[in-house]
């Protein structure tokens, strides 16, 4: 038996990657520094949210989400001259996860990613 995903906050909005993301910022906004802040808004701008912006978080699965890292892998350079380094896709790997946890604790969505300690 399947649960249903909850895909809305409480105001009606679809809880995509972008909504998700945006709420984020505002409260790391308040928690990191400035230099910290801009360049999580870069990553998100040039890496993330033009692959995952519609993606709904209570949908992107693990799968998914594999799938972009291995295509940022191979072909994620901004120039399309090859892929980025692995320690620039395991930092994109943090703020997508980071933003998907948000989503989970503060609009009560169980998605399909599985729980880790990093």
């Amino acid at each position: 038996m399947y649960q249903k995903i909850k895909t809305t906050d409480e105001n009606g909005n679809l809880i995509t990657l972008r909504y998700a993301a945006e709420k984020w910022l505002e409260e790391r906004r308040l928690f990191v520094k400035p230099s910290t802040y801009a360049r999580y808004i870069h990553t998100l701008r040039i890496h993330i949210l033009p692959h995952l912006e519609h993606e709904c978080i209570g949908e992107l699965d693990t799968g998914r989400l594999n799938l972009y890292l291995q295509m940022l892998l191979s072909e994620g350079r901004i120039d399309k001259k090859g892929g980025l380094a692995p320690k620039t896709v395991y930092d994109i790997y943090v703020i997508v996860k980071a933003i998907i946890r948000f989503a989970e604790e503060n609009y009560h969505i169980s998605g399909y990613l599985p729980r880790t300690s990093n």
